[in-house]
């Protein structure tokens, strides 16, 4: 029974998730393409409708596995297969990776007034009442979820149910894909603020006494000034 809560927890959830990133397309997505263009639009949206597709895909398997099977012995199977083969999650990254620079893109966009159609758009809400960032945070939390949902269906499963290993591989999965996706990120992140201290070292000195190397550990170096910056520390 406990399983079976869980299941159907997962399965509502998602479909909120889903409905929620169809209207931040239908509703700011599309209509900011037509306003500015696509260049422009994937500023802010970038990863947004492939997000969306994706997801919209998934919620149909896990539809057609968890309402199928719902009740039936081999439901932990189904589910877990769900996640395995989902190979199309990746796209997340993309997303993930960009969600910054976006975020900071669409704050500047919102606090311009020089286009009173695009600030009316960027500053409005859905039907929910939700903003454009609170349709954006989403996928973030998306798979953060996955991870702690299967974690609980597999707390809940007995223990000479063949299944129980299936799910930990789904769930392990779902660990090592966000990790990956988190790890992207600050790597990144990382190399904006390297590129940021170079291109202000070059305004401040000859650009040529600036050396870049953009290899596995970052290095900038200038001699009698800046001797090493890598990652990990306070730039």
């Amino acid at each position: 029974v406990k399983r079976w809560r869980i299941a159907k927890e997962l399965l509502e959830t998602d479909g909120s998730y889903v409905k929620n990133m169809k209207e931040c397309v239908d509703l700011f997505v599309k209509p900011m393409e037509r306003l500015v263009g696509k260049e422009e639009c994937e500023r802010v949206f970038d990863g947004v409708a492939d997000v969306t597709k994706v997801s919209e895909a998934f919620f149909e398997r896990l539809q057609q596995a968890l309402g199928r099977n719902a009740r039936e012995y081999h439901l932990s199977r189904h589910l877990a297969e769900c996640f395995l083969q989902a190979n199309e999650l990746k796209v997340y990254g993309r997303f993930i990776n960009n969600f910054a620079v976006c975020n900071q893109r669409l704050g500047e966009l919102r606090a311009q007034q020089d286009n009173r159609l695009l600030w009316a758009l960027l500053n409005s809400c859905g039907p929910t009442k939700y903003s454009i960032p609170d349709y954006l945070i989403q996928p973030i939390q998306r798979l953060p979820r996955y991870v702690l949902l299967l974690g609980d269906y597999a707390r809940a499963m007995t223990k000479w149910n063949k299944h129980e290993q299936e799910i930990k591989s789904a769930q392990a999965m779902m660990v090592k894909l966000t990790s990956e996706f988190n790890e992207l990120k600050r790597y990144t992140e990382d190399l904006t603020r390297v590129a940021n201290l170079a291109a202000e070292f070059g305004r401040q000195w000859r650009s040529e006494a600036i050396k870049v190397d953009w290899s596995r550990n970052v290095l900038v170096r200038k001699e009698g000034s800046v001797r090493k910056v890598t990652f990990g520390g306070n730039y």
